[in-house]
């Protein structure tokens, strides 16, 4: 099985797998959609066990407060502010999911080094470890790790349920498509699928917008359809480009192998037509990529989650809301080093830049010996030199503003200048001290 040029690290592990153990119950911190800290037992010393369930009990506190925002609206504003990520980064960028990280990480990183093969060897883990993240599970937080990175984060798949418990048939559709694919697609070492993969992803977004055309998710599935057909087509990703420099702008053999392969998995789609058109088109130049062609199979993939106009839709989607991903937008999308000066410029930590249905959102943070950094917010992007982060910047050193954090929340600016390998945090002033902090995520 063929993986692209230049992925230095190809993924063998399930991101966030729940860990289902034998004779576990779930559901007992699950009550009409909120969370509850129950009488678990003894963690067997696998964690600090006070400290665990206190922080645990701070992140089931932050959950049930947005439960409670969202029961106070009426149905159709509660999905569309659910699904629509609104809750995303408040609930990510709380405090007490980077603590539980704190608390949990030596059973975070165990976890992390016993797969073998894509799969878990729950034998390497202990009964206190296995309950610990059967605990987390149950509480919506899942086991994550990139390129060697292990973190906690959110279940947005299992949240997204308890905060809507009966929802609208369109609504569980684009919740059970969103749920049923990976969260992360790229990294700086290109796309960790297979096109083959990609193209399955790609017609499941086909057939949402096509049962449901002019829908309410129409907007954000047709994000999600395009990300997946701009790769297919027009890959401009670091590492796994569609047509490669290196090959003098022609597209690689290994590269129209998947794409015929998704034509043949995917007869009668409209996503196996255009691959096929537009293979046929390229090959007419050579393998190359015309601007010509390149804009003509834009509008083709616009036009699967675009419908024609009808009585109940009088406006129609608007380019801002269909365009392909920038090439400063591609570039920034995926995994990247993270730094303060003040904390190491030699062990970095690291930012993960992913795209959401409102949008591209970053979460950042580089620790050492109890001084660390995090940036969490939604992403703006202005050109490959130059983007914002509208959010939370939180810096703690122990020789800076007496060792106590200092919050900033807003809009930030990162620019990359010159031949430098980094974008640079603008609002470098810090706010509660007498210095300078640069901040940079590099490519």
């Amino acid at each position: 099985m063929k993986r692209y040029r230049g992925l230095q690290i190809v993924l063998t592990l399930i991101m966030g797998m729940t860990l289902c153990l034998p004779g576990t119950s779930f559901g007992q911190a699950v009550k009409d959609g909120f969370l509850t800290l129950y009488d678990y037992g003894s963690l067997d010393g696998a964690v600090d066990e006070d400290a665990f369930r206190l922080k645990l009990g701070q992140w089931i506190a932050d959950y049930n407060k947005i439960k409670r925002q969202v029961l106070a609206m009426p149905k159709d504003k509660a999905e569309e502010a659910v699904l629509d990520g609104a809750y995303k980064d408040k609930l990510e960028g709380s405090s007490s999911l980077s603590s539980l990280d704190d608390v949990v990480r030596p059973v975070l990183d165990r976890w992390a080094a016993s797969w073998e093969d894509g799969k878990l060897q729950e034998d390497k883990l202990t009964a206190g470890e296995r309950k610990v993240i059967a605990l987390l599970n149950e509480c919506g937080i899942k086991l994550d790790s990139i390129e060697g990175d292990n973190f906690l984060r959110a279940d947005w798949n299992y949240l997204n349920t308890l905060l809507l418990p009966n929802p609208s048939p369109e609504t569980l559709a684009y919740m059970t498509t969103k749920g049923g694919q990976p969260d992360y697609f790229f990294s700086d070492g290109g796309c960790f699928y297979l096109l083959e993969e990609m193209g399955v992803w790609a017609v499941e977004w086909e057939k949402f917008l096509t049962t449901y055309p002019g829908g309410k998710y129409q907007q954000l599935a047709g994000q999600q359809y395009h990300m997946f057909m701009e790769h297919l087509l027009f890959s401009r990703v670091d590492n796994t480009p569609a047509f490669p420099s290196w090959n003098q702008g022609k597209m690689e053999d290994y590269w129209v192998e998947g794409l015929q392969a998704v034509v043949a998995n995917h007869p009668g789609t409209q996503t196996a037509k255009i691959v096929e058109d537009f293979l046929a088109a390229i090959s007419k130049d050579g393998l190359t990529l015309s601007s010509a062609n390149e804009q003509k199979f834009v509008q083709r993939i616009t036009a699967v989650f675009q419908p024609a106009p009808s009585s109940q839709q009088t406006s129609p989607v608007s380019p801002a809301q269909t365009h392909p991903l920038s090439p400063g937008e591609q570039k920034l999308l995926g995994k990247h080093l993270f730094s303060l000066q003040w904390i190491s410029w030699e062990q970095f930590g690291t930012a993960v830049v992913t795209q959401e249905a409102s949008g591209l959102h970053i979460k950042a943070k580089q620790e050492l010996n109890g001084d660390y950094v995090t940036l969490i917010g939604q992403v703006t992007v202005k050109n490959e030199k130059e983007f914002t982060v509208t959010g939370d910047l939180i810096t703690c050193v122990h020789y800076i503003n007496n060792g106590e954090p200092c919050a900033r929340n807003g809009t930030f600016t990162f620019k990359n200048t010159g031949t430098r390998k980094y974008w640079r945090l603008q609002e470098m002033d810090n706010p509660c001290d007498i210095g300078v902090d640069y901040v940079d995520i590099y490519f």
